[in-house]
Order: structure tokens, then C-alpha cells, then sequence
């Protein structure tokens, strides 16, 4: 239980690796190739359609190919927190909106984070064994989230 719900790298094996690396890979690039209408889309619906876009059929195939990445990635790891919503954001406060720099840096940044975060997790209480991945990430990514949070709420004029 403690594997599906903080998710561990521990047990990963070559051949599973083998198995999970092009279905993320492909939908990786797949989802890249959306990037341009994302930007799109980040103008709001009406203007994306002025563009040309086809709005529903790009959001339902982001959302597929994001759910066949997830899919994937939790059945190897488990759940593992934060790092999807804390990457993205970091990234986009430092290089801006732009989807095509923002997606390929995020799944890169995001992978280094997890193996970073996994090797804290091997470390940190090396006499009782290795800390669930997910209880570093949460460590370190809900302190981030909270920041960006308040940041948001500053810049929008929240009271």
C-alpha cells in the first residue's frame, strides 16, 4: 500500500523500464506537438478558434495522451506528488508561457527532480531503510506550491 500511495523507485526493474520508456517517450513527443496550439488555447477558447484551431478535438487529445502518461507512470512508481504541479510553474516564472520551450524542459527538469528526490529518499535515514520518493517530493514540493500560491494571489490582487 505505502508503494501505491508514496511511490518508490526502489523496485524498478530493466525490463519494466524497457516496457514503460517508448509509450512515455511517444506520448512525450506527441504531446510537444501540441504545444503550439496550447499556446493557442492559453489566449482563451474563442481566440484559439480564430485561429483555426480545432479547440475540443485538441483538448481531448492532450487530455488522452496525458492520461496514458500518467497511467503509465504510476503503474511503475506509485503516486507520486507535486512534481507536475511545481516544475511547470518554476519553469514558467523563469523562461515564460511559451509551451514549446515550457513542455520538453518540464518532462526533462521533472525526471531530473524524481531521480534527485529518489536519491535524497535513499540518503536521508539510511539505518531504517529508504524513505517513500513521495515524503520527499511532499517535503519539498509543498513548501514551492504554497510560495507559488501566495505569489499568485499577490500578483492577481487577492485578498
Amino acid at each position: 500500500i505505502v508503494f501505491w500511495s508514496m511511490g518508490n523507485l526502489g523496485n524498478a526493474e530493466w525490463s519494466e523500464i524497457a516496457f514503460i520508456a517508448p509509450i512515455i517517450i511517444v506520448c512525450g513527443v506527441l504531446l510537444v506537438t501540441q504545444a503550439k496550439g496550447l499556446n493557442a488555447m492559453m489566449l482563451g477558447d474563442v481566440h484559439a478558434l480564430d485561429l483555426g484551431m480545432d479547440v475540443r478535438k485538441t483538448r481531448l487529445f492532450v487530455l488522452v495522451i496525458s492520461t496514458i502518461i500518467v497511467a503509465a507512470a504510476v503503474s511503475f512508481t506509485g503516486v507520486i506528488g507535486f512534481i507536475g504541479l511545481v516544475i511547470p510553474h518554476i519553469l514558467r516564472i523563469l523562461l515564460g508561457p511559451d509551451n514549446r520551450v515550457i513542455m520538453p524542459l518540464s518532462m526533462f527538469a521533472g525526471a531530473s527532480f524524481v531521480l534527485i528526490c529518489d536519491y535524497l529518499s535513499r540518503i536521508l535515514i539510511p539505518t531504517y531503510g529508504t524513505l517513500p520518493i513521495g515524503v520527499v517530493t511532499a517535503l519539498i514540493g509543498a513548501p514551492v506550491f504554497i510560495y507559488l500560491l501566495i505569489r499568485k494571489k499577490k500578483e492577481v490582487g487577492w485578498n
